[in-house]
Order: structure tokens, then sequence, then C-alpha cells
């Protein structure tokens, strides 16, 4: 009797065995996650530690897209560009005269800047530029609408130069809001960061203004170096969770976990558009499988953002993704 159960024993072992070794070979499974994603707090969206209410006062509330008035801006932008930068040195000293073309241009474009901070929402990516996602980290649409928030500084700056504080303010308070809504999208890495350093612009020129006005503007001035700290502190964070993602080889399961997990989409879009990379480093059968899976589920999102980044993943070609780092 016990030499028959030994031999059922031995052969529920081999079931066992035989059982894993075709698991492993026909379902292989992905690779877990790292420390560096499981640690307590990655995957939290991380915001400005400072309320920007203290800055301005309110948030706007107004409907419509705030991105279409940004996109009005950038096309004004792009066709006065020479104009604009043969004006930066004197425009910036307060001196106009044989660059009236391009201070009418940061004119418009105000008036348009302006009427998107009144506004509650920002939507631009896939909306107006760009029409679909590559992989990457970085756009050259976001750093031309950067350009744009350059800008508004030095009209700013032009205004106060020419002892016109108050309307230095309002260029400067609705920059912050224009930062406020690049950021607070989620839509892409570039954009969140772009919107940090936006937003830390117009602090340091709010600083200056109130210091040039005098009087009692001292708490403000205070508020706005606790803000400006926030937002600089957000953005080192925010850097710093890059690295983790954006490398040569990344780690597909924290890529995975990311996707999966993470409470900021732009974070989730960037790890999908990091998918892409995965289809030519990923190691391991469990991985690559995993991925195409993935990509091809999230290819139908209904969130367009994740959509476009795993269709952009989906057609990474080989020697697009050998040229990626000169990106």
């Amino acid at each position: 009797m016990s030499t028959k159960f030994g031999w059922i024993a031995a052969g529920l072992f081999v079931l066992a065995i035989g059982g894993f070794i075709v698991k492993q070979t026909v379902f292989p499974s992905p690779t877990r996650p790292s420390p560096a994603t499981r640690r307590t707090g990655f995957m939290d969206r991380i915001e400005v530690a400072a309320s920007i209410t203290d800055i301005l006062g309110a948030l706007p509330i107004g409907g419509g897209n705030a991105g279409d008035d940004y996109h009005q801006a950038v096309t004004i932008y792009l066709g006065a560009k020479q104009a604009i930068e043969d004006a930066i040195i004197d425009l910036g000293k307060g001196a106009d005269t044989g660059h009236e073309d391009a201070l009418a241009a940061l004119n418009a474009m105000y008036g348009h800047i302006s009427s998107g901070a009144k506004k509650k929402e920002m939507k631009y990516l896939l909306v107006h530029a760009p029409k679909e996602l590559r992989v990457g980290w970085k756009l050259p649409e976001i750093g031309t609408l950067s350009e744009v928030a350059g800008c508004m500084d030095l009209l700013a700056a032009y205004h106060l130069e020419n002892n016109r504080p108050r309307q230095a303010e309002a260029i400067y308070k609705d920059l912050m809001v224009m930062g406020w809504h690049m950021t607070g999208a989620r839509s892409y890495y570039h954009m969140v960061t772009a919107g940090f350093g936006t937003q830390m612009t117009s602090a340091e020129g709010l600083a200056t203004v109130y210091r040039a006005m005098g009087g009692s503007f001292e708490r403000r001035v205070q508020a706005l170096r606790e803000y400006h700290s926030a937002v600089r502190e957000a953005e080192g964070i925010y850097g710093d969770k890059l690295g983790v993602l954006w490398k040569p080889k990344p780690h597909p399961g924290d890529v995975f976990n990311i996707v999966e997990n993470d409470k900021d989409r732009a974070w989730r879009v960037q790890a999908v558009l990091a998918m892409g990379m995965l289809r030519y480093t990923a190691d391991k059968r469990g991985d690559k499988k995993y991925n195409t899976k993935l990509l091809e589920e999230l290819a139908r999102d209904k969130d367009p953002l994740l959509a476009a980044a795993a269709k952009a993943a989906g057609k990474l070609t080989e020697p697009e993704f050998n040229v990626l780092g000169t990106r």
C-alpha cells in the first residue's frame, strides 16, 4: 500500500513539474517590478505643496478650452518669431523704437493668453499639436509653447521698465495660470515640467513687480518665494522619477507597473511610450508577450492619450529606436 501511495505521490510531483514547465513555456510571466517602483509613494501623483490661490486669489472657472487660445498665441508667435528675437534686448530694457511689429505681436499673443487664463481647463496635445504622439520624453511643440511663455515674460519686463507695474502684474498672473494649465493637464511628462517652469518664471516676475512697487507687498513676495520653492521641489521629484523609466534598457516590470498603477496620467502615458523601447530591449519571452498584449489593449483605450501612446509605441521602428537618445 505504501508503495502505491509512493508512486501516486511521485506521479503528482512529475505532473506538477510538467505543469510548471508548460506554464513557463506556453504562458510565461512578465518580470516583477524592481524595488524602485515598489517603494512607498512612488505611484502617487506629484503635487505642488503650496496653494496657487495664495498667489492668484482664485482659480479660473470659465468654460471652453484654454488650449484653443494658447494655440492662437503660438500661431502669432511662429509668424513673428524672428522679429521678436531681434527685439529681445531692446524690449527687455523698455525700448521699442524700430520694434513696433514685435511689440504688436506680443500684445496680440497676450490677448489670447489672457483669454485662456480665464478658462478652467486646457486640452492641447492631440487637439492642436501634435496630432499624434511620438516615442520620447519631450516634444518640440511643447518647447514652442514654453517659448510663448518666455515672450510673456519679455512683455511684462517691457511694461515694468516703462513704469507700468500693474500691466506687468496682470501678465505674470495670467502666465501663472497658463503654467498651472500645462501642469494640470497631466498629458505628458514634458508638458508637466514645462508648466512647472512657466509657474516659476511667473513667480520670479511677480516678486520683481512687487518689489518695484514698494510699500506693503512683503507678504506677497514671501508667498511667492514659498510657492516658487514648492514648485521647484515638485519639478525635482518629477525629474528624478524619469530616470527610473527613461533609460537605454528600461526594466520591463517597472514599465508595466507604472502603466497599470501610477496615479498620474502623464506617467502612464510616458510608460506606454516606453513600451515601444521594450519591443527591442526586453530579453524574456514573458515580457515580450505581455508587452505586445498590453499595447494591443491600450491602443483601444478610452483615454485618447493612452491610446495614442500605445499606437506610437507599436509603430516605433528599429532605426527610430536606435536614435532615441539623440531626440
